[in-house]
């Protein structure tokens, strides 16, 4: 998982990199007021395009929400019931009962959601989510409805937000500060009708891998405990016991 360290870095300094990189500046020039606002949305461009994909999100959260009696969908995103950024999709979620007691809670998919044949159907707490990622805020939707009092914890993946000027300031992961000063000069090249320089393209290309290589979570293999028997050693060249 990546983590976040205390190093701050503003829009300003990644756009004014960018153009060292691209050779537009030299060291210690600044960018025109011109650049940095064409800089800020070549900038934002490549955060959303990031958006996109999972493995380049930056952080995740766990983020809980108090269940109402009763209440089946709840929203997520700016001004929903979480008031938080509209997650991209949840990954892991689960709820702690009024004991303390933590209960899994499993993600579903469309298919299996809509094969509830009685999505009303009460409980003490739910054991399924299923979220609908809408715009401008997500829906989450859990069975059974809870009739007690619990809280809902979810564990999203967060993109980076857009920078709302040059001065804006982010938090950033290791490696994040390089790839986007990086990227956004290979990016920006066309509209200064210039080629990127090859070494800069392949650098871009191995932050992104080792930011890819940092959040990928190891798959776990499952097996059927039925289909091992009692034990016992199994020869695969036979098919058979040894």
């Amino acid at each position: 998982m990546p983590v976040l360290v205390d190093t701050a870095v503003t829009a300003g300094s990644i756009i004014t990199r960018a153009m060292r990189l691209m050779g537009q500046i030299e060291a210690g020039q600044s960018p025109t007021v011109a650049e940095y606002a064409d800089g800020l949305i070549a900038l934002n461009g490549l955060v959303d395009g990031f958006r996109t994909e999972k493995l380049m999100l930056s952080a995740t959260r766990d983020q809980s929400l108090a269940l109402v009696a009763t209440q089946a969908s709840y929203t997520i995103g700016p001004s929903g019931n979480l008031n938080t950024d509209r997650p991209v999709q949840i990954d892991a979620a689960y709820v702690v009962d009024s004991q303390g007691i933590s209960h899994a809670v499993q993600i579903i998919t469309d298919i299996e959601y809509a094969s509830i044949p009685l999505k009303s159907n009460p409980g003490p707490w739910p054991d399924r989510l299923y979220y609908q990622a809408s715009v401008p805020v997500g829906t989450m939707r859990v069975y059974p409805v809870p009739d007690q009092v619990s809280t809902l914890h979810v564990i999203t993946w967060e993109p980076l937000n857009a920078f709302a000027n040059i001065s804006d300031t982010m938090f950033l992961a290791p490696g994040w500060y390089d790839l986007l000063a990086m990227q956004l000069a290979v990016n920006w090249c066309a509209e200064f009708e210039r080629e990127p320089l090859a070494h800069l393209v392949e650098n871009c290309r191995k932050a992104k891998a080792n930011i890819k290589r940092a959040n990928a979570i190891p798959v776990v293999a499952g097996y059927d405990p039925s289909l091992m028997g009692d034990g016992g050693w199994y020869d695969w060249r036979s098919g058979g016991p040894p």
